[in-house]
């Protein structure tokens, strides 16, 4: 058995989201560095706390995003499958997995890219943002997630008719999580 700390769990990081969360972060940076430029003005009007709590909460919102973009992964051990999304992570124990399937995101100008779905015997869905990026690795990345879902899913017993594709329009049920 696979142990959720041990190097034999299955783990797909996307540390391009990381990038693109310091794209988002760095004009943040020189919105800070502005507000940070009237920071004598401010001194001046004996309002040094605000410098320190603008200051401050810019840091605490740049570290937040960096490290989110960071810990984005889907992780796949012997107590289920971990989805961590940029905003909400989903644990998912193996009693409560009905299916793997294909699904969908909506992403920017690309429009909607391959996703994996993980279906709870309730009906619920939660999209795993995982190798929906596009770029040229993204097929990549896809592939590997789609083998390492197959064979996971096959130990476990659960289906999972994955291809890697967007699916049908039309084919998705409704009641998906995580978008």
């Amino acid at each position: 058995m696979i142990r959720a700390d041990s190097p034999d769990a299955v783990r797909i990081p996307d540390r391009e989201l990381t990038g693109i969360a310091l794209i988002i972060g760095c004009p943040l940076v020189v919105l800070a560095a502005v507000g940070l430029g009237n920071a004598p003005a401010w001194i001046r009007q004996g309002d040094t706390a605000l410098v320190v709590v603008y200051a401050s909460a810019v840091v605490i919102a740049l570290v937040w995003v960096c490290a989110r973009a960071w810990r984005m992964q889907l992780r796949i051990d012997e107590l289920g499958v971990t989805a961590r999304n940029f905003f909400r992570t989903y644990r998912i124990g193996w009693p409560e997995i009905s299916r793997f399937e294909d699904g969908s995101r909506w992403v920017g100008q690309e429009g909607h890219v391959w996703a994996l779905r993980i279906v709870r015997r309730d009906g619920r869905a939660v999209i795993s943002t995982m190798a929906s990026l596009g770029g040229w690795r993204a097929a990549r990345r896809r592939a590997m997630l789609v083998a390492a879902v197959r064979q996971i899913a096959a130990w476990y017993g659960i289906p999972a008719e994955l291809t890697g594709d967007l699916p049908r329009r039309g084919s998705r049920p409704t009641g998906a999580l995580g978008h």
